[in-house]
């Protein structure tokens, strides 16, 4: 959709200035919203947290809510979705003169950068509760055994996801597995494959405990369920370049009609969307009340001009996820989450659907399946309004689905980034965009101040950063 503003706006100064303020008015609104709710106090009173079932769900919903409100799943600027894409060739800054925003769009981020601490430090608060979550219901007496299992398992589930995200930004981390603060302070560095090895252990451990439905919440998609886990095993596998489980994970949940399934394009990020594996909301005990934080990012940052042109004629992603607003010249923004907040209908969405198409289809390619391959590589494409990928070997199949990826999940938890570093692409793609790129920055600094406050991070940075 396109709208002209040059009758409202006068100039792009003014668009700027109306942006923030309707910005902060927003974020008050939101922190207002999400602060109206008396937190539960889940961390220290494990006696009064795990006497009953109630109890230990809310600890459980402290955990969703510290991912929301933190930052590090929020979907405002500072959260990994937007900073993982500003990092990229899919975000360019408006916000100038806020220097960290700038080194985050210029590959030039130093160790002190504060939104980089939050990257670091807001995942492991999560790890934090999902420990005191695994450690309290396995001594309770008083929670029932099926909120236990169901508990344990998105606990599991939660830890294993932030780890994820630590290893893929910033390599070797600590591995917590506990909250005894004297053990988690003596952690040093931990090999990437060792938390993979991990991540993926719990991940199989949570898939026994959870849900095959969605029941646990109140049929919306706002807990983890074992598709949930499914859909982050996948992941996990194309990503540690075990094919052949990437493509049998995928599978479980492409093959689960009754569940899951391809959305119009209109449709994909309603609550209701039967593509979405797993969503965000405000309060996950009441999924009736969920908020949406992620707002779209015009209030900051447009699209580049390039991904803005990049798609093909006639492809409806283009049409229905963007839009393009003229200043005298266009400029690109992402709609997907635009929604009002009188009436929520939209939760964000962190895993759906066509994802697991791609990661099935690439899982092929590498194992020679190349009709299987483009197979899913065209379901995305037909819904998209587009014909069939032409794509033939690896090497072409290998592309098309570097670009289905990226006209798919654009602005979408830092897909574009992680994935352009996990196959070897950022220095072709990035580094002619950034003048200050160099191949050591696929990775981020690990922030100062974990350098300082650990004794086990002592000298532990990451080579370019010293």
């Amino acid at each position: 959709m396109k709208t002209n503003y040059n009758g409202l706006v006068k100039s792009r100064t003014k668009f700027l200035l109306f942006s923030i303020l309707s910005f902060s008015m927003l974020l008050e609104t939101a922190c207002t919203k999400f602060i109206d709710i008396e937190p539960p106090r889940t961390d220290l009173i494990r006696s009064t947290v795990f006497e009953n079932d109630a109890t230990a769900l809310a600890a459980a919903d402290n955990m969703y809510g510290q991912m929301m409100l933190g930052g590090f799943g929020g979907g405002y600027t500072f959260s990994y979705t937007y900073l993982g894409a500003l990092s990229g060739d899919e975000l360019i800054n408006f916000i100038s003169w806020d220097e960290e925003y700038v080194r985050f769009n210029e590959c030039a981020i130093l160790p002190t950068n504060s939104k980089l601490a939050q990257l670091w430090d807001e995942p492991y608060k999560i790890i934090y509760r999902a420990n005191a979550l695994i450690e309290g219901l396995s001594t309770s007496a008083s929670v029932s055994e099926a909120l236990q299992n169901q508990l344990s398992g998105e606990a599991l589930f939660v830890r294993a996801f932030c780890y994820f995200y630590l290893v893929n930004l910033f390599g070797d981390v600590p591995l917590v597995l506990t909250t005894d603060y004297e053990t988690n302070t003596s952690i040093g560095r931990t090999p990437v494959a060792t938390v993979y090895e991990q991540l993926i252990a719990d991940l199989i451990t949570a898939k026994e405990l959870l849900p095959t439905d969605y029941s646990t919440s109140v049929s919306e998609r706002v807990r983890p369920n074992q598709g949930t886990a499914d859909a982050l095993l996948a992941r996990a596998y194309l990503y540690t370049g075990e094919w052949q489980k990437a493509e049998q994970q995928a599978s479980l949940l492409i093959q689960n009609g009754l569940l899951y399934t391809l959305e119009p394009l209109g449709n994909v990020f309603l609550k209701q969307s039967k593509e979405a594996i797993w969503q965000l909301g405000k309060n996950t005990s009441d999924a009736s009340e969920g908020f949406l934080f992620d707002m779209p990012y015009s209030f900051n940052c447009a699209l580049t001009t390039e991904f803005g042109k990049s798609f093909e004629t006639g492809d409806q992603r283009a049409s229905t996820w963007m839009a393009t607003i003229d200043f005298g010249e266009d400029y690109y923004y992402p709609v997907k989450y635009l929604t009002s907040y009188v009436g929520v209908t939209k939760h964000s969405i962190v895993f759906r659907l066509a994802e697991q198409y791609l990661i099935r289809a690439e899982a092929r390619a590498r194992q020679s399946d190349f009709v299987g391959a483009r197979e899913d590589i065209d379901m995305i494409r037909r819904r998209a309004g587009l014909g069939n990928s032409s794509a033939d070997d690896l090497s072409s199949l290998l592309f098309a689905i570097e670009q289905e990826r990226h006209h798919e999940l654009f602005t979408e938890w830092g897909d574009r980034w992680i994935n352009l570093k996990r196959t070897g692409r950022l220095d072709a793609v990035v580094g002619p965009l950034k003048p200050l790129w160099e191949p050591f920055k696929a990775l981020f600094p690990i922030p100062e101040n974990q350098l300082l406050n650990n004794p086990a991070m002592t000298n532990a940075q990451n080579p370019g950063y010293e």
